[in-house]
């Protein structure tokens, strides 16, 4: 009789340990599956981490989700400074957009500036030159951004 306890407590004692098991492969397949549904989310959400700038204009983010038409871009050099107009477009939303530069132009020496025009969504100032941010819908879910860079006058 002691016997077949100690054997019913042994089968128990590996039931219990292979499920164990089980539900820890099971916590980690979960764990793991949540993670690659969420990442393109954060991913594209946070657009603060990039490494891309604008072509022709140093010291401007571009968000990751964004890329420019070179063809469609000016680019002129004139005695009173630079006058460049660079088209880009991506997946993103206004808000998200402007809060991209709200946070991202002070750390790279733009300054805000007023805007009285309607169809500029922000105004930056830096070294002479004041750089103008147009924000449009294209298509759902897609923006175009229009960056036009000009010499300053107060």
């Amino acid at each position: 009789m002691a016997n077949k306890k100690t054997a019913k407590r042994k089968t128990t004692k590996k039931k219990t340990k292979k499920n164990s098991i089980i539900n820890n492969d099971l916590y980690a397949l979960i764990f793991f599956i949540t993670i690659l549904l969420f990442f393109p989310i954060i991913s594209c959400v946070n657009n603060k981490d990039t490494n891309n700038f604008v072509d022709e204009l140093e010291n401007v983010p571009l968000p990751t989700s964004f890329i420019q038409n070179k063809e469609k871009s000016l680019v002129f050099d004139t005695p009173e400074g630079r006058i460049i107009e660079i088209y880009t477009k991506g997946r993103g939303d206004k808000q998200s957009v402007i809060d991209f530069y709200t946070e991202s132009m002070p750390n790279l020496g733009w300054k805000i500036a007023k805007n009285h025009n309607s169809k500029v969504a922000l105004r930056y100032i830096k070294d002479g030159e004041k750089l103008d941010i147009k924000i449009s819908n294209a298509e759902k879910y897609n923006l175009n951004l229009t960056f036009e860079l000009s010499p300053y006058v107060k």
